[in-house]
């Protein structure tokens, strides 16, 4: 298929794109991220992802980790 036929990508697309796998990879690798850092992993996952299952995870997460700041306090 020729470059032509297919729409161009916007710029807003690609910034998605990035961000969500910049999530994805610190959700792969968990255990050596901070909860801030998962934290603002799960928001990019919620703001920018269409998948349920993956929102769903994302939605967990977060309601563990304030569980888990709310017992440290």
């Amino acid at each position: 298929m020729n470059a032509a036929h297919r729409p161009a990508r916007t710029t807003h697309t690609t910034q998605a794109d990035t961000r969500l796998g910049w999530a994805r990879s610190i959700l792969a690798d968990i255990e050596v991220h901070s909860d801030a850092r998962i934290r603002r992993a799960c928001k990019t996952i919620l703001t920018h992802s269409r998948d349920h299952a993956e929102r769903q995870l994302a939605t967990d997460l977060l309601t563990m980790l304030a569980a888990s700041a709310t017992e440290d306090k």
